[in-house]
Protein backbone atom coordinates (compact mmCIF):
# COMPACT_ATOMS: atom_id res chain seq x y z
CA UNK A 1 0.00 0.00 0.00
CA UNK A 2 1.24 3.51 -0.90
CA UNK A 3 4.67 2.39 -2.16
CA UNK A 4 5.62 0.89 1.23
CA UNK A 5 6.76 -2.44 -0.26
CA UNK A 6 8.90 -0.86 -2.98
CA UNK A 7 10.53 1.56 -0.51
CA UNK A 8 11.25 -1.19 2.01
CA UNK A 9 12.71 -3.26 -0.80
CA UNK A 10 15.13 -0.44 -1.68
CA UNK A 11 15.95 0.08 2.01
CA UNK A 12 16.72 -3.62 2.39
CA UNK A 13 19.20 -3.41 -0.50
CA UNK A 14 20.88 -0.38 1.09
CA UNK A 15 21.32 -2.25 4.40
CA UNK A 16 22.63 -5.28 2.52
CA UNK A 17 25.13 -3.11 0.62
CA UNK A 18 26.35 -1.56 3.86
CA UNK A 19 26.96 -5.01 5.28
CA UNK A 20 28.68 -6.38 2.17
CA UNK A 21 31.17 -3.51 1.85
CA UNK A 22 32.83 -4.68 5.08
CA UNK A 23 33.84 -7.98 3.42
CA UNK A 24 37.36 -8.16 1.99
CA UNK A 25 36.22 -10.46 -0.82
CA UNK A 26 34.01 -7.73 -2.30
CA UNK A 27 35.79 -5.42 -4.75
CA UNK A 28 32.95 -3.14 -5.82
CA UNK A 29 29.28 -2.48 -5.03
CA UNK A 30 26.96 -0.52 -7.29
CA UNK A 31 23.25 0.07 -7.67
CA UNK A 32 21.25 0.17 -10.88
CA UNK A 33 17.58 0.23 -11.91
CA UNK A 34 16.28 -3.16 -12.99
CA UNK A 35 15.22 -2.78 -16.64
CA UNK A 36 15.44 1.00 -16.10
CA UNK A 37 12.61 1.02 -13.54
CA UNK A 38 13.51 3.57 -10.85
CA UNK A 39 11.19 1.90 -8.33
CA UNK A 40 12.97 -1.45 -8.62
CA UNK A 41 16.70 -1.01 -7.87
CA UNK A 42 19.07 -3.97 -7.70
CA UNK A 43 22.53 -4.40 -6.17
CA UNK A 44 25.50 -5.41 -8.33
CA UNK A 45 28.34 -7.16 -6.48
CA UNK A 46 31.78 -7.61 -8.04
CA UNK A 47 33.92 -10.17 -6.16
CA UNK A 48 37.62 -9.40 -5.82
CA UNK A 49 39.80 -11.17 -8.39
CA UNK A 50 36.83 -12.57 -10.33
CA UNK A 51 35.71 -11.85 -13.87
CA UNK A 52 32.00 -11.80 -13.20
CA UNK A 53 29.37 -9.78 -11.33
CA UNK A 54 26.41 -10.89 -9.25
CA UNK A 55 23.07 -9.05 -9.48
CA UNK A 56 20.97 -9.32 -6.34
CA UNK A 57 17.18 -9.18 -6.75
CA UNK A 58 15.37 -9.31 -3.39
CA UNK A 59 11.93 -10.88 -3.23
CA UNK A 60 9.67 -11.97 -0.37
CA UNK A 61 9.01 -15.53 0.67
CA UNK A 62 5.96 -17.30 -0.70
CA UNK A 63 2.65 -16.51 0.96
CA UNK A 64 3.47 -13.02 2.29
CA UNK A 65 0.69 -11.46 0.17
CA UNK A 66 -2.37 -12.89 -1.53
CA UNK A 67 -2.06 -12.42 -5.29
CA UNK A 68 -5.62 -11.15 -5.67
CA UNK A 69 -4.66 -8.14 -3.55
CA UNK A 70 -2.83 -6.94 -6.67
CA UNK A 71 -5.65 -7.51 -9.12
CA UNK A 72 -5.61 -5.14 -12.09
CA UNK A 73 -8.78 -3.40 -10.90
CA UNK A 74 -7.52 -2.68 -7.38
CA UNK A 75 -5.98 0.54 -6.12
CA UNK A 76 -2.89 0.33 -3.92
CA UNK A 77 -1.76 3.97 -4.08
CA UNK A 78 -4.25 6.37 -2.53
CA UNK A 79 -4.54 9.72 -4.26
CA UNK A 80 -4.79 11.69 -1.02
CA UNK A 81 -1.49 10.12 0.12
CA UNK A 82 0.29 10.64 -3.21
CA UNK A 83 -0.73 14.30 -3.42
CA UNK A 84 0.03 14.87 0.26
CA UNK A 85 -3.53 15.95 0.99
CA UNK A 86 -5.55 15.60 4.14
CA UNK A 87 -7.76 12.54 3.98
CA UNK A 88 -10.90 14.51 4.75
CA UNK A 89 -10.20 17.00 1.95
CA UNK A 90 -9.67 14.17 -0.53
CA UNK A 91 -13.04 12.69 0.45
CA UNK A 92 -14.82 15.88 -0.47
CA UNK A 93 -13.00 16.22 -3.82
CA UNK A 94 -13.08 12.72 -5.25
CA UNK A 95 -16.83 11.98 -5.06
CA UNK A 96 -17.58 8.24 -5.26
CA UNK A 97 -15.04 5.97 -3.54
CA UNK A 98 -12.82 8.93 -2.64
CA UNK A 99 -10.50 6.89 -0.49
CA UNK A 100 -9.60 4.41 -3.22
CA UNK A 101 -9.09 6.34 -6.44
CA UNK A 102 -8.45 4.73 -9.84
CA UNK A 103 -6.90 1.29 -10.25
CA UNK A 104 -3.09 1.00 -10.24
CA UNK A 105 -2.32 -1.93 -12.59
CA UNK A 106 1.32 -0.97 -13.29
CA UNK A 107 2.13 -0.48 -9.61
CA UNK A 108 0.49 -3.83 -8.84
CA UNK A 109 2.54 -5.54 -11.56
CA UNK A 110 5.81 -4.17 -10.16
CA UNK A 111 5.08 -5.91 -6.85
CA UNK A 112 3.67 -9.07 -8.42
CA UNK A 113 6.96 -9.64 -10.27
CA UNK A 114 8.64 -10.38 -6.94
CA UNK A 115 5.74 -12.40 -5.55
CA UNK A 116 5.49 -14.86 -8.46
CA UNK A 117 9.21 -15.15 -9.22
CA UNK A 118 9.54 -18.67 -7.83
CA UNK A 119 6.43 -19.94 -9.62
CA UNK A 120 7.54 -18.74 -13.04
CA UNK A 121 11.15 -19.81 -12.57
CA UNK A 122 10.07 -23.27 -11.46
CA UNK A 123 7.79 -23.65 -14.46
CA UNK A 124 10.56 -22.54 -16.85
CA UNK A 125 13.11 -24.94 -15.36
CA UNK A 126 10.63 -27.81 -15.59
CA UNK A 127 9.84 -27.09 -19.25
CA UNK A 128 13.46 -26.59 -20.34
CA UNK A 129 14.97 -29.50 -18.40
CA UNK A 130 17.12 -31.79 -20.56
CA UNK A 131 16.85 -29.77 -23.76
CA UNK A 132 20.37 -28.71 -24.79
CA UNK A 133 19.06 -27.30 -28.06
CA UNK A 134 16.55 -25.20 -26.13
CA UNK A 135 19.13 -23.55 -23.87
CA UNK A 136 21.50 -22.88 -26.77
CA UNK A 137 18.63 -21.49 -28.84
CA UNK A 138 17.65 -19.16 -25.99
CA UNK A 139 21.25 -17.95 -25.82
CA UNK A 140 21.12 -17.12 -29.52
CA UNK A 141 17.86 -15.22 -29.04
CA UNK A 142 19.38 -13.21 -26.19
CA UNK A 143 22.29 -12.23 -28.42
CA UNK A 144 19.80 -11.31 -31.14
CA UNK A 145 17.98 -8.96 -28.76
CA UNK A 146 21.19 -7.39 -27.45
CA UNK A 147 22.59 -6.69 -30.92
CA UNK A 148 19.41 -4.72 -31.69
CA UNK A 149 19.44 -2.79 -28.40
CA UNK A 150 16.02 -4.19 -27.48
CA UNK A 151 16.94 -5.66 -24.09
CA UNK A 152 17.90 -2.54 -22.14
CA UNK A 153 16.04 0.22 -20.35
CA UNK A 154 12.49 0.58 -19.10
CA UNK A 155 9.95 -0.87 -21.49
CA UNK A 156 12.49 -3.19 -23.08
CA UNK A 157 11.76 -6.63 -24.49
CA UNK A 158 13.94 -8.31 -21.90
CA UNK A 159 15.79 -11.61 -21.99
CA UNK A 160 13.32 -12.89 -19.42
CA UNK A 161 10.36 -12.20 -21.71
CA UNK A 162 12.12 -14.05 -24.53
CA UNK A 163 12.84 -16.98 -22.20
CA UNK A 164 9.21 -17.21 -21.12
CA UNK A 165 8.04 -16.97 -24.73
CA UNK A 166 10.11 -20.05 -25.56
CA UNK A 167 8.47 -21.77 -22.57
CA UNK A 168 5.07 -20.73 -23.94
CA UNK A 169 5.88 -22.16 -27.39
CA UNK A 170 6.89 -25.43 -25.73
CA UNK A 171 3.57 -25.61 -23.91
CA UNK A 172 1.76 -24.95 -27.20
CA UNK A 173 3.84 -27.69 -28.90
CA UNK A 174 5.26 -25.25 -31.42
CA UNK A 175 8.74 -26.10 -30.16
CA UNK A 176 10.16 -29.45 -29.14
CA UNK A 177 13.00 -30.37 -26.73
CA UNK A 178 14.48 -32.43 -29.56
CA UNK A 179 14.99 -29.38 -31.80
CA UNK A 180 18.44 -27.98 -32.51
CA UNK A 181 19.43 -24.49 -31.38
CA UNK A 182 18.94 -23.21 -34.95
CA UNK A 183 15.44 -24.63 -35.14
CA UNK A 184 14.52 -23.14 -31.76
CA UNK A 185 15.85 -19.73 -32.77
CA UNK A 186 14.20 -19.73 -36.18
CA UNK A 187 10.79 -20.98 -35.02
CA UNK A 188 10.73 -18.49 -32.14
CA UNK A 189 11.48 -15.55 -34.44
CA UNK A 190 8.88 -16.80 -36.90
CA UNK A 191 6.24 -16.95 -34.17
CA UNK A 192 7.23 -13.48 -32.95
CA UNK A 193 6.85 -12.02 -36.44
CA UNK A 194 3.36 -13.51 -36.76
CA UNK A 195 2.07 -12.66 -33.27
CA UNK A 196 -0.08 -9.71 -32.26
CA UNK A 197 0.19 -9.28 -28.51
CA UNK A 198 -1.42 -5.82 -28.71
CA UNK A 199 -4.79 -7.26 -29.74
CA UNK A 200 -4.49 -11.00 -29.07
CA UNK A 201 -2.38 -11.55 -25.99
CA UNK A 202 -1.00 -14.93 -24.93
CA UNK A 203 -0.99 -16.71 -21.58
CA UNK A 204 1.11 -19.32 -19.79
CA UNK A 205 -1.81 -20.04 -17.45
CA UNK A 206 -3.95 -21.80 -20.03
CA UNK A 207 -3.90 -25.18 -18.26
CA UNK A 208 -4.06 -23.75 -14.74
CA UNK A 209 -7.39 -23.74 -12.89
CA UNK A 210 -8.37 -20.08 -12.66
CA UNK A 211 -9.77 -18.44 -9.55
CA UNK A 212 -13.08 -16.63 -9.54
CA UNK A 213 -11.50 -13.18 -9.25
CA UNK A 214 -8.60 -13.84 -11.63
CA UNK A 215 -8.37 -11.15 -14.36
CA UNK A 216 -9.36 -12.16 -17.86
CA UNK A 217 -7.41 -11.56 -21.05
CA UNK A 218 -9.77 -8.68 -21.88
CA UNK A 219 -9.00 -7.08 -18.50
CA UNK A 220 -5.29 -7.14 -19.31
CA UNK A 221 -5.85 -5.58 -22.74
CA UNK A 222 -7.79 -2.71 -21.15
CA UNK A 223 -4.85 -1.92 -18.87
CA UNK A 224 -1.76 -2.59 -21.01
CA UNK A 225 -0.57 -2.07 -24.59
CA UNK A 226 1.09 -5.50 -24.87
CA UNK A 227 -0.14 -8.63 -23.09
CA UNK A 228 1.76 -11.82 -22.16
CA UNK A 229 0.33 -13.41 -19.00
CA UNK A 230 2.50 -15.47 -16.67
CA UNK A 231 1.93 -18.90 -15.12
CA UNK A 232 -0.17 -17.59 -12.19
CA UNK A 233 -2.59 -15.66 -14.40
CA UNK A 234 -2.10 -12.43 -12.43
CA UNK A 235 1.09 -10.94 -13.91
CA UNK A 236 1.53 -9.37 -17.34
CA UNK A 237 5.17 -10.02 -18.23
CA UNK A 238 5.09 -7.24 -20.86
CA UNK A 239 3.35 -4.62 -18.71
CA UNK A 240 6.12 -2.04 -19.33
CA UNK A 241 6.58 -2.82 -23.04
CA UNK A 242 5.09 -0.05 -25.17
CA UNK A 243 3.50 -0.50 -28.57
CA UNK A 244 6.46 1.06 -30.40
CA UNK A 245 8.92 -1.42 -28.86
CA UNK A 246 6.67 -4.38 -29.64
CA UNK A 247 6.26 -3.23 -33.25
CA UNK A 248 10.02 -3.01 -33.63
CA UNK A 249 10.53 -6.50 -32.17
CA UNK A 250 8.09 -7.87 -34.74
CA UNK A 251 9.75 -5.87 -37.52
CA UNK A 252 13.24 -7.13 -36.63
CA UNK A 253 11.96 -10.71 -36.33
CA UNK A 254 10.37 -10.47 -39.77
CA UNK A 255 13.60 -9.13 -41.31
CA UNK A 256 15.60 -11.89 -39.62
CA UNK A 257 13.37 -14.59 -41.08
CA UNK A 258 13.85 -13.04 -44.53
CA UNK A 259 17.64 -13.18 -44.04
CA UNK A 260 17.47 -16.81 -42.96
CA UNK A 261 15.49 -17.70 -46.08
CA UNK A 262 17.77 -15.79 -48.48
CA UNK A 263 20.25 -18.12 -50.19
CA UNK A 264 23.89 -17.05 -50.37
CA UNK A 265 23.68 -14.77 -47.30
CA UNK A 266 25.76 -15.39 -44.17
CA UNK A 267 22.77 -15.13 -41.85
CA UNK A 268 24.75 -15.94 -38.69
CA UNK A 269 27.15 -13.04 -39.27
CA UNK A 270 24.26 -10.67 -40.03
CA UNK A 271 21.94 -11.66 -37.20
CA UNK A 272 24.29 -12.38 -34.32
CA UNK A 273 27.69 -10.76 -34.99
CA UNK A 274 26.65 -7.40 -36.42
CA UNK A 275 25.24 -4.70 -34.10
CA UNK A 276 22.05 -3.11 -35.43
CA UNK A 277 22.23 0.49 -34.25
CA UNK A 278 19.01 2.39 -33.70
CA UNK A 279 20.06 5.22 -36.02
CA UNK A 280 20.76 2.74 -38.82
CA UNK A 281 17.29 1.19 -38.56
CA UNK A 282 15.25 4.31 -39.29
CA UNK A 283 15.12 6.95 -42.01
CA UNK A 284 14.63 9.85 -39.59
CA UNK A 285 15.17 10.26 -35.86
CA UNK A 286 14.12 13.02 -33.51
CA UNK A 287 15.03 13.68 -29.91
CA UNK A 288 12.60 15.16 -27.40
CA UNK A 289 14.55 16.63 -24.51
CA UNK A 290 12.30 16.81 -21.49
CA UNK A 291 12.52 19.23 -18.58
CA UNK A 292 11.27 19.61 -15.02
CA UNK A 293 7.95 20.80 -16.46
CA UNK A 294 7.07 17.30 -17.61
CA UNK A 295 4.67 16.86 -14.69
CA UNK A 296 2.54 19.69 -16.10
CA UNK A 297 2.68 17.93 -19.46
CA UNK A 298 1.21 14.83 -17.78
CA UNK A 299 -1.77 16.87 -16.65
CA UNK A 300 -2.14 18.44 -20.10
CA UNK A 301 -2.19 15.00 -21.73
CA UNK A 302 -4.82 13.78 -19.25
CA UNK A 303 -2.51 11.12 -17.82
CA UNK A 304 -2.22 12.59 -14.32
CA UNK A 305 -3.88 9.54 -12.74
CA UNK A 306 -1.53 7.26 -14.68
CA UNK A 307 1.37 9.18 -13.14
CA UNK A 308 0.17 7.97 -9.73
CA UNK A 309 0.07 4.41 -11.07
CA UNK A 310 3.74 4.60 -12.17
CA UNK A 311 4.91 6.27 -8.93
CA UNK A 312 5.53 9.68 -10.43
CA UNK A 313 7.83 8.57 -13.26
CA UNK A 314 6.23 11.10 -15.57
CA UNK A 315 8.19 10.08 -18.67
CA UNK A 316 6.63 6.63 -18.39
CA UNK A 317 3.22 8.18 -17.72
CA UNK A 318 3.34 10.41 -20.83
CA UNK A 319 5.00 7.96 -23.22
CA UNK A 320 1.94 5.84 -24.22
CA UNK A 321 -0.06 8.96 -25.01
CA UNK A 322 2.79 10.50 -27.04
CA UNK A 323 3.20 7.28 -29.04
CA UNK A 324 -0.55 7.13 -29.67
CA UNK A 325 -0.54 10.73 -30.94
CA UNK A 326 2.44 10.13 -33.24
CA UNK A 327 0.94 6.97 -34.72
CA UNK A 328 -2.34 8.76 -35.38
CA UNK A 329 -0.69 11.85 -36.88
CA UNK A 330 1.83 10.09 -39.12
CA UNK A 331 -0.56 7.35 -40.22
CA UNK A 332 0.35 5.78 -43.55
CA UNK A 333 3.44 7.95 -43.90
CA UNK A 334 5.45 5.52 -41.78
CA UNK A 335 5.97 1.78 -41.73
CA UNK A 336 7.38 1.78 -38.22
CA UNK A 337 7.70 4.11 -35.23
CA UNK A 338 10.56 3.19 -32.92
CA UNK A 339 11.60 4.25 -29.43
CA UNK A 340 15.27 4.10 -28.49
CA UNK A 341 15.71 2.20 -25.23
CA UNK A 342 18.29 3.74 -22.90
CA UNK A 343 20.32 1.42 -20.63
CA UNK A 344 20.02 2.33 -16.93
CA UNK A 345 22.88 4.07 -15.18
CA UNK A 346 24.94 2.48 -12.45
CA UNK A 347 26.13 4.39 -9.39
CA UNK A 348 28.31 3.70 -6.39
CA UNK A 349 26.53 2.88 -3.14
CA UNK A 350 27.96 6.08 -1.59
CA UNK A 351 26.51 8.29 -4.34
CA UNK A 352 23.05 9.70 -4.83
CA UNK A 353 20.91 7.89 -7.43
CA UNK A 354 20.25 9.51 -10.83
CA UNK A 355 16.92 11.03 -11.72
CA UNK A 356 14.11 8.52 -12.13
CA UNK A 357 12.91 10.17 -15.34
CA UNK A 358 14.51 9.67 -18.77
CA UNK A 359 15.65 13.14 -19.81
CA UNK A 360 15.79 12.46 -23.56
CA UNK A 361 13.32 10.45 -25.62
CA UNK A 362 14.58 9.36 -29.03
CA UNK A 363 12.08 8.26 -31.66
CA UNK A 364 12.77 6.80 -35.09
CA UNK A 365 10.61 6.88 -38.22
CA UNK A 366 10.82 4.21 -40.92
CA UNK A 367 9.10 5.99 -43.80
CA UNK A 368 6.66 4.59 -46.30
CA UNK A 369 8.13 5.77 -49.64
CA UNK A 370 4.72 5.85 -51.32
CA UNK A 371 3.09 8.21 -48.80
CA UNK A 372 5.87 9.91 -46.81
CA UNK A 373 6.06 13.02 -49.02
CA UNK A 374 2.34 13.51 -49.60
CA UNK A 375 1.39 17.16 -49.04
CA UNK A 376 -2.22 16.44 -48.04
CA UNK A 377 -3.67 14.24 -45.32
CA UNK A 378 -7.20 13.60 -46.56
CA UNK A 379 -9.82 13.39 -43.85
CA UNK A 380 -13.51 12.48 -43.70
CA UNK A 381 -16.28 14.11 -45.69
CA UNK A 382 -17.25 17.55 -44.43
CA UNK A 383 -20.77 16.45 -43.44
CA UNK A 384 -19.76 13.22 -41.70
CA UNK A 385 -19.70 12.78 -37.89
CA UNK A 386 -15.93 12.09 -38.03
CA UNK A 387 -15.22 15.56 -39.44
CA UNK A 388 -15.45 17.22 -36.02
CA UNK A 389 -12.98 14.72 -34.56
CA UNK A 390 -10.55 15.38 -37.43
CA UNK A 391 -10.75 19.16 -36.87
CA UNK A 392 -10.25 18.69 -33.14
CA UNK A 393 -7.16 16.55 -33.69
CA UNK A 394 -5.38 18.77 -36.25
CA UNK A 395 -6.53 22.15 -34.98
CA UNK A 396 -5.66 25.10 -37.24
CA UNK A 397 -4.02 22.79 -39.81
CA UNK A 398 -7.42 21.37 -40.75
CA UNK A 399 -9.27 22.97 -43.66
CA UNK A 400 -12.00 22.12 -46.16
CA UNK A 401 -10.68 21.07 -49.54
CA UNK A 402 -12.26 19.97 -52.81
CA UNK A 403 -10.57 16.94 -54.37
CA UNK A 404 -10.39 15.86 -58.02
CA UNK A 405 -13.20 13.33 -57.58
CA UNK A 406 -15.53 16.19 -56.59
CA UNK A 407 -15.69 15.33 -52.89
CA UNK A 408 -15.34 18.03 -50.25
CA UNK A 409 -13.42 16.74 -47.27
CA UNK A 410 -11.47 17.90 -44.25
CA UNK A 411 -7.75 17.87 -44.91
CA UNK A 412 -4.44 18.77 -43.28
CA UNK A 413 -2.26 20.54 -45.87
CA UNK A 414 1.51 20.86 -45.63
CA UNK A 415 2.73 23.57 -47.99
CA UNK A 416 6.03 22.79 -49.71
CA UNK A 417 7.77 24.41 -52.67
CA UNK A 418 10.71 22.07 -53.20
CA UNK A 419 11.42 18.36 -52.97
CA UNK A 420 13.75 19.06 -50.06
CA UNK A 421 10.88 20.62 -48.11
CA UNK A 422 8.63 17.66 -48.86
CA UNK A 423 11.19 15.39 -47.24
CA UNK A 424 10.66 17.40 -44.05
CA UNK A 425 6.88 16.93 -43.91
CA UNK A 426 7.16 14.26 -41.22
CA UNK A 427 9.16 16.72 -39.13
CA UNK A 428 6.47 19.37 -39.57
CA UNK A 429 3.79 16.91 -38.47
CA UNK A 430 5.74 15.84 -35.37
CA UNK A 431 6.43 19.46 -34.43
CA UNK A 432 2.80 20.47 -34.92
CA UNK A 433 1.40 17.58 -32.88
CA UNK A 434 3.83 18.00 -29.99
CA UNK A 435 3.11 21.74 -29.94
CA UNK A 436 -0.62 21.13 -29.95
CA UNK A 437 -0.81 18.40 -27.33
CA UNK A 438 1.90 19.48 -24.90
CA UNK A 439 2.41 22.73 -23.02
CA UNK A 440 5.73 23.43 -24.67
CA UNK A 441 6.89 25.47 -27.62
CA UNK A 442 9.26 23.68 -29.95
CA UNK A 443 12.48 25.22 -31.16
CA UNK A 444 15.82 24.37 -32.76
CA UNK A 445 14.52 21.98 -35.40
CA UNK A 446 17.46 20.68 -37.41
CA UNK A 447 17.05 18.18 -40.23
CA UNK A 448 20.04 16.41 -41.65
CA UNK A 449 19.95 12.73 -40.87
CA UNK A 450 18.09 13.47 -37.65
CA UNK A 451 15.36 15.78 -36.47
CA UNK A 452 16.06 17.40 -33.11
CA UNK A 453 13.16 18.68 -31.05
CA UNK A 454 13.79 20.34 -27.70
CA UNK A 455 10.99 20.94 -25.22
Amino acid sequence: MNQRYLRKRAFYLAVLARKLRSFDDVQDLTFTYHQGNAMRPILIVKPKGKGFKVRLHPYPEEGVFRLNRFHLDKNNVRQWWYRQEEKQTAHSREGDSPELGPATPHYNVWILRDLVWDVNEGHAVHQLWGGAGLTDGISLLKVWLHQRELDQGIGSFSNYIMLMFVVYLLSERKLSPLMSSYQVMRNTLLQLSQSDWCNHGISLAGDVTSEDDQPSLEDFHRSFDVVFIDRTGYLNLTADVCRATWDRVKHEARLSIEFLETPGVDAFETLFMTPVKFINTFDQCFHVKTSDRLLKCAKHLSVDSHSIDVCGITTVACLPKLIELLYKALGKRIQLLGLKLTPPDQWNINESPPTKDVMTLTFGLLLNPEAAMSMVDKGPSADSPEAAEFRQFWGDKSELRRFQDGSICEAAVWSCKTLAERRKISAKIVKHILNRYTIYSMCNLYIYIYIYIYI
